[in-house]
């Protein structure tokens, strides 16, 4: 609630400064409000400890996805740092260093504070422009070896592409925690061990969490559905946050509707033909990219850039027959093959993996 309350007070501070520095207008002011909130809420309800996890988790979730959605806000309707310059510059800019820096009115003709915003919006232009350049040859590039590469081309681009991936996806770490969370409240709280005296709770989850994460879905895409780098006025940023902040409700709202299903007494629950492929989820995850690489790189059959009605053709094609492998394998066997090197590296032992008969002879034991 104090850093809250400081950076709102610094926020005011910057927008009453009219030669004051605009980059970091966004942040202070999105982040201010937004800790103070979340400062209090964590004051407000901490009680009881049981719940904790799963408020934590919700809180962690729900914070990353409304300070990105302020932030393209600010960003999509607040000042655009280029615009402060001349509108020589602003409108005048040319592609290219030269081009943008020759057409500055000249030096005499502005005060330093005037100069100061021009340099910013100049030097902003060009890199952007540089930026830009360097996207379109390093994604030109990545199409061709993937299209026609060797796999060592291919693994080489994937190793120099590793350190620059590992910083953007830092910030997902923080998202995965949040779900680690959650997951241990449903654990914890006993409602995955006896899902059938809780259907009441996941009918609640799939009444309000599907219609509240596909309608935030629904709204991120009417705003945005793709995006030019650089570009701050697509909407784009504001859309990811929507889709983001949606996505938790609609995965709750999912696993409400599933189990609700699956308890139930109509045909639909014969969706439980899944859950060995469930039961695989790691197995079948990392066969999918087995299987892929030599579909669709260029040392296989090469068929990167597949159009998407074909795309989903293969799709089902593929979980049809893993959902068919998954029901012959634990028919024989306890766990997938992967789940069972997993469980033994957890536990530091060897489990027992063979059923004594197969499932289909009678009840398998294991041996």
């Amino acid at each position: 609630m104090l850093a809250g309350a400081l950076l709102s007070i610094a926020a005011v501070v910057l927008w009453s400064l009219p030669d004051g520095p605009t980059e970091p207008r966004g942040p202070v002011t999105v982040f201010g409000p937004l800790l103070l909130a979340t400062g209090w809420l964590a004051w407000r309800y901490h009680e009881p400890v049981a719940k904790r996890s799963v408020r934590m988790a919700v809180a962690i979730y729900v914070f990353g996805s409304v300070a990105m959605t302020g932030m393209g806000l600010v960003e999509r309707f607040g000042p655009d740092p280029e615009a402060a310059a001349p509108a020589r510059v602003a409108t005048g800019a040319a592609v290219g260093k030269v081009g943008v820096a020759t057409q500055a009115p000249p030096a005499s003709a502005l005060s330093e504070a005037t100069r100061d915003r021009v340099a910013r919006a100049v030097e902003h232009r060009t890199e952007r422009e540089q930026q830009l350049a360097e996207q379109a040859a390093e994604k030109t590039e990545e199409i061709e070896i993937h299209t026609h590469g060797s796999y060592l081309d291919t693994v080489t681009l994937r190793g120099h592409q590793f350190p620059e991936k590992a910083a953007n996806d830092a910030g997902f770490a923080i998202v995965l925690v949040a779900m680690f969370l959650l997951g241990t409240w449903f654990v914890r709280s006993g409602v995955m061990q006896e899902p059938a005296r809780h259907l009441p709770f996941f009918r609640k989850l799939a009444l309000y969490g599907l219609p509240i994460g596909i309608g935030l879905g629904l709204l991120a895409g009417a705003i945005a559905r793709s995006h030019d780098p650089g570009e701050r006025y697509d909407g784009w940023i504001v859309a990811s946050g929507l889709r983001q902040l949606g996505n938790l409700p609609a995965c709750l709202g999912y696993l409400g509707l599933v189990v609700t299903i699956l308890y139930g007494r109509s045909p639909w629950n014969r969706i439980r033909v899944l859950a060995p492929a469930g039961r695989m989820a790691l197995t079948n995850y990392l066969m999918q990219s087995v299987i892929c690489m030599p579909v669709f790189y260029g040392f296989g059959l090469g068929q990167w850039g597949m159009p998407r009605s074909r795309q989903v053709l293969f799709v089902v094609v593929v979980f049809a027959a893993q959902v068919a492998f998954s029901h012959w394998w634990l028919a024989r066997f306890r766990y997938g093959p992967m789940e069972w090197l997993w469980r033994g590296f957890t536990y530091r032992q060897v489990p027992a993996l063979r059923l004594s008969r197969p499932i289909g002879d009678g009840v398998g034991r294991a041996v």
